[in-house]
C-alpha cells in the first residue's frame, strides 16, 4: 500500500499556478493572444484536475483529503472554458464584422453606457 501525503499543499500549488497564468492571460494586448493563452490555461486547469483524480486513483490520497481540491479544480475548468468560448465567439463576430461598440460598464454615471468615444467627448 502507498504511503499516504496530503494531497492540499501541492494541489493547493498546482491551483494556484492556475489561477495565476489566467490573470498573466487576462492582460494580453490582443483576442488572439488572449484566446491562445486562455486555451492553455483550461488545459492547464483540466489537467490539474486529471492529477488530483489520479493521486486518489493510486492511493496517494484520500477523496476525503482531495475532494475540495478537485471541486475547485473543475470550477475553474469551467470558468476558464467559458470564457474561452466566449472569446472564441467574439473573435469570430468581430471577423465578420458584428462587433458592438464597446460601452463602459463601470465608472461614474455620467459616462456609464456611452461608448468610449461618447464618453471621451463628454469629458
Amino acid at each position: 500500500m502507498a504511503a499516504r501525503h496530503p494531497a492540499s499543499p501541492a494541489g493547493k500549488t498546482l491551483l494556484g499556478n492556475v489561477s495565476a497564468a489566467a490573470w498573466d492571460v487576462s492582460a494580453a494586448g490582443s483576442r488572439e493572444g488572449f484566446v491562445r493563452g486562455m486555451s492553455a490555461v483550461a488545459q492547464n486547469a483540466k489537467r490539474a484536475r486529471a492529477l488530483l483524480q489520479d493521486f486518489v486513483a493510486l492511493q496517494h490520497t484520500t477523496i476525503d483529503e482531495t475532494r475540495e481540491l478537485i471541486l475547485e479544480a473543475r470550477g475553474l475548468e469551467a470558468i476558464f472554458r467559458a470564457s474561452l468560448n466566449t472569446a472564441r465567439r467574439r473573435a469570430a463576430a468581430a471577423r465578420r464584422g458584428r462587433v458592438a461598440p464597446k460601452t463602459l460598464r463601470s465608472g461614474p454615471s455620467s459616462v456609464r453606457g456611452k461608448s468610449v468615444d461618447e464618453a471621451a467627448e463628454s469629458g
